[in-house]
């Protein structure tokens, strides 16, 4: 359960796998998508969202990718900016 019980739990990813470093610098892409997969194992009602950044030099199938790494972790809402 999580105490706090936020609307939203939000984090945001930003980048693709191979551009997280340098969007992230000291960031994993792997434990970003880890916090959210615990939010929900934490609790299933829990909303949970996250964001990416496009135009940092991704490729349209990275962003697939991404996209389908987010719902695997069971994501409920995800933003795109530039």
């Amino acid at each position: 359960m999580v105490q706090a019980r936020p609307d939203i739990l939000n984090h945001n990813l930003e980048t693709i796998d191979r551009l997280y470093r340098i969007a992230r610098p000291g960031g994993r892409y792997a434990r970003a998508l880890e916090l959210l997969r615990r939010a929900k194992e934490l609790d299933a009602t829990l909303l949970t969202k996250s964001g990416l950044m496009v135009g940092l030099g991704e490729e349209w199938d990275e962003l697939l990718v991404a996209m389908r790494d987010l719902r695997t972790q069971g994501v409920d809402i995800l933003t795109v900016g530039q």
